[in-house]
């Protein structure tokens, strides 16, 4: 038998670490019922250990997809084929071999993928192809997805309580306006020697109407009501885009054509997380049609030539039109990106919406997965490909049940 790298012994079982696999051993009472298991790295997802405590025996369980993902305690774990558990006095053991095994498992895998071995979704246990970036029966990201930081919900919230702050300082100086400048309007004309007596009527009797119209309830029910389902309609979308003024179009057109003013560099020679932005703006813009910021982060991996773009899709009437609005615009984003650029091969986009659970709690969530490297993309004609048939031919493809 092989020379085993580390083992460790527990109450009701021992664990041997091997270069390729593990072995589970049960003797004694205590792992009566049990039997003793053999494990390659692809067996296992992930391990999970509880430390002991002087009254609570601790447990480590190494999960296997479908099997046993909800052992909480050592009492489960004691029953379990994969898990064993441990006393106190053994804590400082099993934390040190969770960590070679994890090393080993990594390792194991890394040389395995080099020699194209079989590769499998440490999330579902999915066989993979060795191109993919993710796996196409869950979604899992396979690589980059680590160094993304990104907290897509906090994102959101962020944004909205931006726009809530810009909104509520805009009313309350709206508010102090129309309440302030009328009436000053009107001292200023009593004060005036330049208006005579019909000036001075038309503007006490133009006084009485304002203060009628802002003070006096009209008791007009349907109107109250709108109002109310406005100012709460502002609350919930108060990150929408409002309607401009003449003036504001004006303005915001001059500013906006200054900012869009192209850059010096081309789009190839642009530094890669610059242009990502100028991807994204260039092709669908700022905001999605709910509001939502469209541009949600990125992944950038020069030794495996990929980049993995965070995005928030646009919503339709149904999940087949939402999902082929993600499509085409997932075409536009691919056709501009490989013809700007030609220093990364892969390119992964991930889109995430806005769905409710059975419970009715909402969360922003990854909808769809889509890729495609330069290899595959210049074999298809971009002018004439059906939306339809990007899923075919994409190099990986996940769409989440919410909009298939």
């Amino acid at each position: 038998m092989d020379q085993d790298i580390f083992n460790t012994k527990g109450i009701n079982g021992h664990i041997y670490l091997y270069e390729q696999k593990l072995l589970i051993e049960r003797k004694g009472f205590l792992a009566a019922g049990l039997k003793s298991k053999e494990l390659s790295f692809n067996d296992f997802s992930s391990i999970e250990i509880k430390e002991a405590t002087s009254l609570v025996n601790g447990f480590i369980t190494f999960v296997i997809p479908g099997k046993n993902e909800h052992i909480k305690n050592a009492i489960k774990a004691g029953t379990d084929e994969y898990s064993i558990t441990f006393r106190k006095k053994s804590n400082e053991d099993f934390l040190k071999f969770k960590s070679l095994i994890e090393e080993q498992k990594e390792k194991y895998i890394s040389e395995n993928q080099s020699s194209n071995e079989k590769r499998y979704c440490e999330n579902c246990g999915s066989e993979l192809n060795t191109e993919d970036k993710f796996c196409s029966e869950c979604g899992n990201p396979l690589s980059n997805e680590k160094d993304i930081k990104t907290d897509i919900d906090k994102i959101i919230s962020n944004e909205k309580n931006k726009a809530k702050k810009g909104g509520l300082l805009k009313k309350t100086l709206m508010v102090l306006l129309t309440l302030m400048l009328p009436p000053i309007g009107i001292f200023f004309v009593f004060k005036s020697k330049r208006f005579k007596n019909t000036g001075k009527i038309i503007a006490s009797i133009w006084l009485g109407v304002f203060l009628l119209m802002r003070f006096v309830d009209t008791d007009d029910k349907n109107t109250s009501e709108v109002a109310s389902q406005q100012t709460q309609q502002e609350v919930v979308e108060d990150n929408t885009e409002k309607p401009q003024s003449t003036l504001s179009k004006m303005v915001s057109g001059l500013s906006q054509s200054d900012k869009s003013e192209k850059p010096k560099e081309t789009p190839g020679e642009m530094e890669i997380k610059e242009y990502i932005k100028y991807l994204v703006k260039e092709t669908l813009g700022t905001k999605s049609n709910m509001g939502y910021k469209k541009y949600l982060g990125s992944s950038i991996s020069k030794s495996e030539s990929s980049i993995t773009i965070k995005l928030y899709a646009d919503e339709n009437f149904t999940n087949n039109m939402t999902r082929g609005g993600i499509n085409s615009d997932s075409k536009d984003i691919f056709v501009k990106f490989f013809n700007d650029r030609n220093d990364y091969d892969d390119l992964v986009l991930d889109w995430y919406l806005k769905l409710v659970d059975q419970r009715g709690n909402e969360k922003v969530s990854r909808v769809l997965l889509i890729s495609f490297d330069r290899k595959n993309f210049n074999t298809v004609n971009w002018d004439n490909i059906i939306t339809d048939n990007i899923p075919k031919i994409a190099n990986s493809y996940w769409a989440h049940p919410a909009i298939r």
